[in-house]
């Protein structure tokens, strides 16, 4: 067996582990954290994160240890060379703006379930943030540049996105869509720079600009009870 083959039968099998989980999550109310209807599920989402963090921290590990046999992708978990520009930028504020649009929304109508204290906010955002650029440096790195290689460029960016999508498909219809959408655009970004780090930030992006008004809210509720 290949690296190539290798990397992605291995992070086939992290994929696998994360929907489990995700599951077990789902089951608690724990899908996402800033509707969980109340402590048992905020915790089964932080097990969620925490798990996410290792299997997709363990993809990275085994793409350093087995990528020496395959330099056409070996540096996919480098930053680029130009900076990711002028991409990345442009993206990053597109994808905020949507974000922070939709947590108006949910803002205005007030429909968070359950107000999560102050305490649990400073715990969760990092965590968040490393969730997401371990997300992406699994979806975009370690099962994206296999498929690459493996399959070519468009049956990976519908493979990846179908995966993508069924990371997704215990959200609302909005997040399905979205995942349908935003999944070519990741695709085709880590493709162009040959790095999975341009398309870690377009997405941290979005999820900040999206969670963290909803934090701000939730905070304030609480402060005000």
């Amino acid at each position: 067996m290949d690296a190539y083959s290798k990397m992605l039968a291995f992070s086939a099998a992290a994929f696998l582990a994360f929907y489990g989980v995700q599951r077990y999550a789902l089951r608690r109310g724990g899908y996402h954290y800033t509707d969980a209807p109340n402590a048992i599920a905020r915790t089964a989402n932080t097990t969620l994160l925490s798990a996410g963090v290792i299997l997709f921290s363990l993809s990275a590990i085994c793409w350093n240890g087995w990528m020496g046999a395959a330099p056409a992708y070996s540096d996919i978990l480098s930053f680029p060379a130009d900076g990711g520009l002028p991409l990345t930028p442009i993206l990053s504020i597109l994808a905020a703006t949507a974000g922070y649009l939709s947590a108006r929304k949910i803002i205005r109508q007030d429909s968070q379930k359950d107000i999560p204290p102050p305490s649990a906010w400073k715990l969760y955002f990092p965590l968040r943030t490393l969730f997401i650029l371990t997300y992406e440096a699994f979806f975009r790195g370690a099962l994206f540049f296999p498929m690459v290689a493996l399959f070519g460029i468009a049956a990976a960016i519908l493979a990846n996105t179908a995966l993508y999508f069924v990371a997704h498909m215990h959200g609302d219809k909005g997040e399905k869509i979205g995942a349908l959408v935003f999944g070519p655009i990741l695709c085709g970004l880590a493709f162009h720079h040959g790095s999975c780090w341009p398309a870690a930030i377009v997405h941290v992006c979005l999820t900040l600009s999206h969670e963290i008004p909803l934090g701000m809210h939730a905070i304030r509720k609480t402060s005000n009870q």
